[in-house]
């Protein structure tokens, strides 16, 4: 449980499925939705000692993303809604492989990304 973010990130960018779209809210058919994947995927990463909230929150904002964006399948969503920790590294097999690269782009570009400053937007130094 310890790197569950950074392994699901990496599981998608090396593991080698479609409709969740429209409204993170929107529910499958089995009723699990695109933000229920991100918070648990987010809450599974946080039950670990070693876990960083800037990182689970980066991770939880892809999901969300990139599942409404790319039209996620029932069975994916549903798998990072529920599984253990141990099953997560199954999930990514539920995703096509465009949807996999993509996840793992955005992924590599939120982790890329400075952390926010509080002065950014206040004129500060």
């Amino acid at each position: 449980m310890k790197h569950t973010i950074a392994g699901l990130a990496l599981a998608f960018a090396i593991a080698g499925t479609t409709g969740c779209g429209g409204s993170p809210k929107t529910a499958t058919a089995k009723g699990a939705t695109c933000a229920d994947a991100a918070a648990h995927t987010r809450d599974t990463y946080m039950a670990s000692p070693d876990a960083e909230t800037a990182t689970a929150d980066m991770m939880s904002n892809v999901i969300v993303e990139r599942c409404t964006t790319d039209g996620w399948s029932a069975e994916a969503i549903t798998c990072m809604a529920s599984a253990s920790d141990q099953e997560m590294a199954a999930c990514p097999n539920k995703l096509t492989q465009d949807q996999r690269d993509k996840f793992a782009e955005a992924v590599n570009a939120a982790a890329d990304q400075p952390p926010a400053n509080e002065f950014d937007n206040a004129g500060g130094e």
